[in-house]
């Protein structure tokens, strides 16, 4: 309604709001451990075939596949197993897709939503620099889903093929269809221009240096296959 989304949108409560679940998270630790951001994570996944699980991983098309395949295939849950041995991670660099969802919350928005924020520990109102700090001192379990290592995502699965989302049709496993339009526009904030400092941006890609090497990987296969 019309005064949450007047709340939401003020400093002041957001500040109380995220003092609040700091003092959760230090007097109840064990609380915290129900936080969604534990070690191995099933979003949710879509059974795309005898052999193949379409993983959906946040802020890499996730949204578009769900409204995509909803309905038409089998789809697990985060309480559920993984139906099949092999699992299929569409990704994208990881820089780029932190700064997506910065772009999304911060820019878009005007802030962060605060169970996202709290783990990284940072107010739901900081800049940029400061949240990509915040997020390269952060423990890996603790993030966020939607700024974890794609690790998180892949232990689920016995055999895991990676797909670029910006080479999707040229990263997709040769002799599976594709059960989507694959030239279709995912959502995009790039336009708005937001980007850390360059130091910022280097440590944080060295901080997601092994899914830096998982995206550049499945890029130069595609262009190997090209």
């Amino acid at each position: 309604n019309e005064h949450w989304a007047r709340r939401r949108s003020d400093p002041r409560f957001l500040g109380w709001l995220h003092a609040i679940h700091r003092e959760v998270r230090s007097e109840c630790p064990l609380l915290w451990l129900d936080h969604p951001s534990m070690p191995k994570i099933l979003n949710f996944a879509y059974q795309i075939d005898p052999n193949w699980s379409l993983l959906g991983i946040a802020k890499c098309g996730s949204t578009t596949f769900d409204r995509e395949l909803g309905g038409k295939y089998p789809k697990y849950g985060a309480k559920d197993e993984l139906p099949t041995k092999g699992a299929i991670a569409v990704i994208r660099h990881p820089v780029e897709r932190i700064l997506s969802y910065y772009r999304d919350f911060r820019v878009r928005l005007g802030a962060f939503p605060t169970n996202h924020a709290i783990p990284v520990g940072i107010s739901p109102i900081e800049g940029l620099d400061a949240f990509c700090k915040a997020l390269i001192a952060t423990p890996d379990e603790l993030r966020d889903p939607h700024f974890c290592s794609y690790g998180r995502y892949t232990a689920c699965a016995e055999i895991v093929h990676y797909v670029a989302l910006e080479k999707l049709s040229a990263t997709w496993p040769k002799g599976l269809p594709i059960p989507f339009n694959p030239d279709k526009k995912h959502r995009s904030t790039e336009k708005d221009g937001v980007r850390p400092s360059p130091e910022v941006e280097e440590a944080l890609a060295e901080a997601f240096y092994a899914d830096v090497l998982l995206w550049e990987e499945a890029v130069a296969k595609a262009e190997e296959d090209e």
